[in-house]
Protein backbone atom coordinates (compact mmCIF):
# COMPACT_ATOMS: atom_id res chain seq x y z
CA UNK A 1 0.00 0.00 0.00
CA UNK A 2 2.94 2.38 1.12
CA UNK A 3 4.69 1.69 -2.57
CA UNK A 4 0.88 2.53 -4.50
CA UNK A 5 0.92 5.68 -2.55
CA UNK A 6 4.31 6.85 -2.82
CA UNK A 7 3.80 6.15 -6.64
CA UNK A 8 0.74 8.18 -6.64
CA UNK A 9 2.33 10.71 -5.05
CA UNK A 10 5.01 11.27 -6.96
CA UNK A 11 2.69 11.43 -10.03
CA UNK A 12 0.97 13.98 -8.84
CA UNK A 13 3.66 15.90 -7.87
CA UNK A 14 5.14 15.51 -11.38
CA UNK A 15 1.91 16.53 -13.13
CA UNK A 16 1.84 19.75 -10.40
CA UNK A 17 5.27 21.02 -11.80
CA UNK A 18 4.57 20.20 -15.43
CA UNK A 19 1.29 22.49 -15.25
CA UNK A 20 3.26 25.04 -13.17
CA UNK A 21 6.27 24.86 -16.05
CA UNK A 22 3.26 24.87 -18.77
CA UNK A 23 1.82 28.26 -16.81
CA UNK A 24 5.12 30.11 -16.47
CA UNK A 25 5.94 29.29 -20.03
CA UNK A 26 2.32 30.89 -21.35
CA UNK A 27 2.86 33.63 -18.64
CA UNK A 28 6.57 34.39 -20.23
CA UNK A 29 5.30 33.99 -23.96
CA UNK A 30 2.04 36.30 -23.60
CA UNK A 31 4.69 38.83 -21.83
CA UNK A 32 7.38 38.44 -24.80
CA UNK A 33 5.26 38.95 -27.15
CA UNK A 34 3.32 41.39 -25.94
CA UNK A 35 6.54 42.78 -25.90
CA UNK A 36 7.33 42.48 -29.57
CA UNK A 37 4.19 43.89 -30.18
CA UNK A 38 4.82 47.17 -28.74
CA UNK A 39 8.30 47.02 -30.15
CA UNK A 40 6.89 46.92 -33.77
CA UNK A 41 4.70 49.99 -33.05
CA UNK A 42 7.55 52.32 -32.96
Amino acid sequence: MSYLAKNISIVIGLVLIWRGVWYVLDALDKWFFDDLKEIEKL
